[in-house]
């Protein structure tokens, strides 16, 4: 990391009745919690005429001092703190924009105890905390995250861009930071609007390099890791340092991959050739996905890259990796593709413009232009739930547009139009969540996320940027990298490049040949071609040996789960006769969806399971 990070406790209980914690000296407003990388540190410093080198936690005190609450708009970087500010009796807590620096609290009358992840929180408190049920229904259901609740009762996290106000006798918190509140911008040239971000894009990578161990990028060939791996690079030989270690989910490459598995591989040494750096290869085993289910994700969050970062991250602890540079964020900002730009169209009577692109792709223009239209009307003016029900008609029922619609507004029509065939009725059934039925009568899941209406680009990226499922990423990732010696930095979410992106008008992520066009062109200039202009996002070479070893880890547990069954408390909350008899090999590996039986595996863990396989402890 840069020079300009702090690091106090990762956890700390704040007692109100402690008086050497809550000082009654007006004078004293105090930091308990901090752990921050400050990029604007000099700047601010120089601001406020202090002293430049001023540590992160009393520079972050002074803006306090003269901001109030004010302050953290003021931090450019990722960053959580906590300051109990003894004249207005209450704790001040505040989190980066983007949730890049993970943050827990537990409250209850009498203290406050805050922590970088769930599992030194437990450790800090006197009760093991209850379960949240209903956040427990919700992350059955459905791929659930919620930007404040866990899967416990009365542990919280500050949401991205919040801040919270803790007393005694109350506790709130409100946001400080809006996508929707950045203005757009015009530029005159946009030779200079490309270059701006290209120079945002350098400092916020410059910002995240650290000063001690090597820095640590992610290689796969795709638009934006592969720009930060060639930028940091280019960095570091500047600074005369050691190269990034290029690190990959991808296995080593063999004779027998297809034409467009090969393409994959090339596009990863094209990068690595541009950089100078060598690729690292991991393989993708069933013992490292029972390795990982092995931990519980009530304390340490999975996600679903969680299988293949925990390769990652082993190489990288072998090689003295301290950070890693990711490319995570990069599509609901800078190298956004363009959804609800044709909407937008549509709805507002550019019909010419609209049908341009429909003919640059082959289609129809006239069916084009009122899909779009009506899809645009439907995020317009629906609800959640008949929106829900119009997408999930159109996926999984292959009902036209247009059907969908008047199916939604005419419901005796949908229910005598929607008959599924025999291949649907199979795809219905394997979305059915393995909740417990019983538990699923007695408690209300928290709403579902709400789908992302495409009336026009900007809504779509400040949806995409508020989408807690983001976040809950970054949380499992800190958490697992952790215990590598390991923090992950996101130059994709750097603040700045977040705004300048946001400041985009729409038409500029979407041509009539490409999406994401504003980022390749922007990147033009530094990725090899092959890397650049590839538009499709499909990675067999990859995912197809993961979903192998999930599947193969999958059936070997469920084997076991006959055998000795699980004394889990977390079994009460799944169908467990129907989740086992589907992990059978055969049936399993027939699903054409996996989600519903990826979350209720996820969820139960295998903590108590023994004997499957010797367990690689870390």
């Amino acid at each position: 990391m840069s020079k300009n990070t702090g690091d106090m406790e990762a956890a700390v209980n704040f007692r109100w009745d402690d008086q050497n914690q809550s000082s009654q000296d007006a004078e004293m407003c105090k930091m308990v919690f901090c752990i921050a990388r400050i990029d604007n540190h000099h700047a601010l410093a120089r601001e406020f005429s202090l002293d430049p080198e001023i540590s992160i936690s009393q520079l972050i005190l002074h803006l306090y001092r003269n901001c109030g609450t004010d302050c953290a708009k003021q931090l450019l970087g990722d960053f959580v703190f906590a300051i109990w500010d003894p004249e207005k009796r209450y704790i001040y807590a505040a989190r980066d924009f983007m949730g890049c620096q993970p943050v827990y609290y537990r409250r209850d009358g009498q203290s406050l105890i805050i922590a970088d992840d769930i599992e030194k929180l437990i450790a800090l408190s006197t009760a093991y905390p209850a379960p949240d049920e209903a956040y427990i229904a919700a992350s059955l259901t459905s791929a659930f995250a919620h930007h404040e609740r866990t899967h416990f009762a009365n542990i919280r996290k500050i949401a991205p861009a919040h801040y919270l106000i803790a007393s005694k006798g109350s506790c709130e918190t409100y946001r400080y930071w809006r996508a929707e509140d950045i203005a757009e911008r015009r530029w005159s040239d946009h030779d200079d609007c490309l270059e701006e971000f290209r120079t945002l894009l350098k400092q916020a990578i410059r910002d995240r390099l650290p000063r001690n161990g090597r820095t640590g990028v992610h290689v796969s060939g795709g638009l934006d890791c592969s720009s930060l791996a060639i930028l940091a690079a280019e960095e570091l030989r500047s600074e005369n340092r050691k190269p990034p270690v290029a690190l990959s989910w991808y296995p080593p490459p063999h004779s027998d991959h297809t034409d467009y598995e090969k393409s994959e591989y090339d596009r990863i040494f094209s990068v690595c050739e541009k950089a100078n750096i060598e690729p690292v290869f991991t393989t993708q085993t069933a013992q490292n996905i029972r390795d990982v289910l092995r931990r519980d994700n009530r304390v340490r969050p999975l996600c679903n890259a969680s299988y293949n970062e925990r390769l990652v991250q082993k190489e990288a602890r072998e090689m003295g990796v301290s950070v890693i540079l990711s490319g995570f964020g990069g599509d609901e900002a800078a190298s956004f593709d363009g959804r609800g730009h044709f909407q937008q169209l549509a709805l507002t009577g550019r019909w010419l413009k609209l049908a341009k692109f429909a003919k640059a792709s082959g289609a129809n223009p006239l069916r084009f232009c009122v899909r779009h239209l009506i899809s645009g009307l439907s995020d317009l003016f629906l609800s959640d739930a008949d929106l829900k029900k119009m997408t999930d008609d159109i996926a999984w029922r292959d009902v036209p547009y247009w059907k969908a619609l008047l199916n939604i507004l005419n419901p005796f029509s949908r229910h005598r139009n929607l008959t599924p065939s025999k291949e649907q009725q199979k795809l219905l059934d394997e979305g059915v969540p393995y909740i417990n039925k019983t538990f699923e009568g007695r408690v209300e899941p928290l709403p579902a996320f709400p789908p992302i209406r495409r009336t026009n680009s900007k809504s779509v990226r400040c949806q995409l940027l508020q989408w807690s499922i983001n976040t809950a990423r970054i949380e499992s990732w800190a958490a697992d990298g952790a215990r590598f010696g390991i923090r992950y930095t996101y130059p994709l979410l750097d603040r700045r490049v977040v705004e300048f992106a946001l400041s985009l008008p729409g038409h500029m992520f979407i041509d009539d040949n490409h999406k994401r066009i504003f980022f390749r062109k922007a990147m033009a200039p530094v990725l090899p071609h092959n890397a650049c202009w590839e538009e499709t996002k499909a990675d067999p070479a990859r995912i197809d040996p993961l979903i192998k070893s999930m599947m193969e880890a999958y059936v070997s547990i469920g084997e076991q789960l006959k055998r000795q069954g699980t004394k889990s408390p977390k079994a009460a909350y799944i169908d467990m006769p129907r989740f086992i008899h589907d992990l059978e090999a055969e049936k399993i590996n027939n699903r054409t969806r996996k989600g519903k039986i990826i979350l209720a595996m996820e969820f139960l863990g295998i903590e108590d399971i023994e004997d499957i396989e010797d367990i690689e402890e870390q």
